[in-house]
């Protein structure tokens, strides 16, 4: 598989990767365990789709995988699987992975959006499960035993690895993927979140980790964006996400987020769906829905639940 990289706008990338001391990840709760009663907002047995859709769509599938309070996104096409983020140690990645039949080895490639627990402690998992290509992050290091087992899984599986910057392409041939963001890093872990535009013809989604306000007006002041179809929602659904302008110029049909039932943090916040309600999004969430999965041939999509 070829992979392209393509700086549309120039940036200047350095990427300073280190070995951090070891110190207890913070972040590092249990996994939510998930109960079986439905909470609002979000529907069960509900299949959404775009218009004129055919029953047997295929093509694009886009599996938003339940985690818990954690995010783990795979990308497949065929024979090319991309996996963005994957959740908190043994939460539930590799099972999928290895169960649902789509992994076809190598995976071209994983990308963590940033370096919480949350969101690659499961990488780990998923470079030790399998063979890959190709791994993408922001270049920002965090001093935790759960960043440096992440970072010598990365060296230990010897694949090549990019610091990705707002204007870079991946090009996998049959579909691309745009950073949207970040342009410069801070010392915010969240707001370094790395956002990724995905266009397959004329359906469009955006992943942007965990991402808040601040992030969300940046982008749109980059003038990479305009309306999508389905929002992988920023921070599990936070109130510090999903602000109303931000929502109000993506306009999504869709929107996804991903936590866990019952989670300390309140998520998904009321405010959040209340903006995702008011431009007539249908909210799907992996703590009622399971496992959410998007297929789309380009033109049309549908959107699959596991509960």
């Amino acid at each position: 598989m070829k992979l392209l990289l393509l700086l549309l706008i120039p940036v200047s990338i350095i990427g300073l990767l280190i070995y951090p001391s070891l110190e207890k990840d913070s972040t590092n709760e249990e996994v939510t365990t998930h109960p079986t009663e439905v909470v609002s907002p979000a529907p069960k047995n509900t299949t959404t789709t775009g218009t004129i859709l055919p029953v047997d769509i295929e093509g694009l599938n886009v599996h938003y995988i339940d985690v818990g309070q954690g995010d783990c996104t795979l990308i497949d096409l065929g024979s090319i699987e991309v996996v963005i983020d994957g959740g908190k140690y043994n939460s539930g990645a590799v099972s999928y992975l290895e169960t649902s039949g789509l992994v076809e080895e190598p995976i071209e490639y994983l990308l963590a959006t940033h370096p919480d627990a949350d969101h690659i402690q499961g990488l780990t998992d998923i470079l030790q499960a399998f063979e890959v290509e190709h791994v993408g992050h922001n270049g920002v290091a965090k001093d935790t035993l759960t960043y440096t087992d992440w970072w010598k899984a990365v060296v230990n599986e010897g694949c090549s690895h990019d610091v990705l910057r707002r204007g870079i392409t991946l090009d996998f041939e049959s579909f691309s993927l745009l950073v949207v963001h970040p342009f410069l890093t801070t010392s915010n872990y969240n707001a370094d979140s790395i956002s990724i535009l995905l266009e397959h013809e004329d359906i469009v989604f955006l992943l942007t980790g965990d991402c808040e306000t601040e992030s969300e007006l940046e982008m749109l002041g980059s003038g990479l964006l305009g309306e999508v179809v389905v929002l992988k929602a920023g921070h599990h659904g936070s109130r510090t996400a999903s602000s109303w302008p931000f929502i109000d110029t993506l306009k999504p049909e869709v929107v996804v987020y991903s936590c866990g039932l019952g989670n300390t943090y309140g998520h998904p916040h009321e405010e959040a769906v209340e903006n995702w309600n008011a431009v007539g999004a249908s909210i799907y969430g992996t703590d009622v829905n399971g496992t959410v999965v998007v297929t789309t041939d380009g033109t049309n999509y549908k959107v699959t639940l596991a509960k």
